[in-house]
């Protein structure tokens, strides 16, 4: 059985130094950095689990936040301003669309 891949935005706020980098760790490991604290995930359920699973183990539920977007399975990403990839890079994960003033 082919299982589908998921599409998930992370976003993160962590209030401790040393927690932050070992939360940072984790995540950059398994998704694409969008912007500071905000990741895009894409892969298999059971990976998605495991990388949940990990954050949870390393955040402090009090202290810190996690917000965890599953995005529909073709997502139309709108680009406002500067991108967030160097010029001329262009990730498979993303469809940027620039919106400039008419």
């Amino acid at each position: 059985m082919i299982q589908k891949h998921l599409s998930v935005i992370y976003c993160y706020d962590i209030s401790e130094a040393k927690r932050l980098r070992k939360v940072h760790k984790i995540i950059r490991k398994e998704c694409f950095m969008l912007q500071r604290s905000v990741y895009l995930f894409k892969g298999l359920p059971l990976a998605h689990k495991r990388l949940n699973q990990q954050l949870i183990n390393t955040m402090h539920p009090r202290d810190d936040s996690l917000w965890i977007c599953p995005l529909s399975s073709a997502p139309q990403i709108k680009q406002l301003a500067k991108s967030c990839l160097p010029e001329g890079i262009m990730s498979p994960y993303l469809v940027p669309f620039l919106i400039t003033q008419q």
